[in-house]
């Protein structure tokens, strides 16, 4: 049985390839948030259909037999209460400290760690995992983060204190 690399130029290459999409995905978010800087409900709807996206191919994942079923709940889960539920408060301004920011982080966490779990064959989706790890996991807060205001009055306040 011959030896087979885990690692190679070719997945090398494929992981350049997706970090160029995710700078390309966020030059494209940072294009529509200085088109529509001050319309909230513009930011919102563009957020809700992202989360929409995610959520689609993370059913494409489970329905196709790569993914474990058990992680589109976690995966559901993790949307609607956490991702659905940034979009909804959006623009609101939360601390570090608050209730709203530890239940997205950990919901983050546990999200990772039921695709990394979740993952039927790992050295066969590796690429896969990868970019799943990247552009629906971890790409969702970075995107949310960048479509906050930096002027205060244009925050909203916040109400989960």
């Amino acid at each position: 049985m011959a030896y087979v690399y885990f690692f190679s130029l070719a997945l090398l290459l494929k992981v350049l390839c997706a970090l160029a999409g995710l700078t390309a995905a966020m030059w494209l978010w940072g294009s529509l948030l200085d088109q529509h800087e001050h319309d909230p409900a513009r930011v919102r709807a563009s957020m809700f259909l992202v989360v929409v996206l995610v959520a689609t191919t993370e059913l494409i994942l489970v329905l196709s037999g790569v993914v474990a079923p058990w992680v589109l709940l976690v995966s559901l889960t993790a949307n609607i209460w956490g991702s659905f539920d940034a979009v909804l408060r959006f623009p609101a301004a939360h601390e570090v400290e608050s209730f709203f920011s530890i239940k997205q982080f950990v919901l983050l966490l546990i999200k990772t760690f039921a695709f990394l779990r979740g993952f039927e064959s790992v050295k066969m989706h590796v690429m896969k995992a990868i970019c799943v790890l990247i552009f629906n996991t971890w790409c969702l807060p970075v995107l949310y983060l960048m479509a906050l205001p930096l002027d205060a009055c244009e925050n909203v306040h916040s109400n989960d204190e």
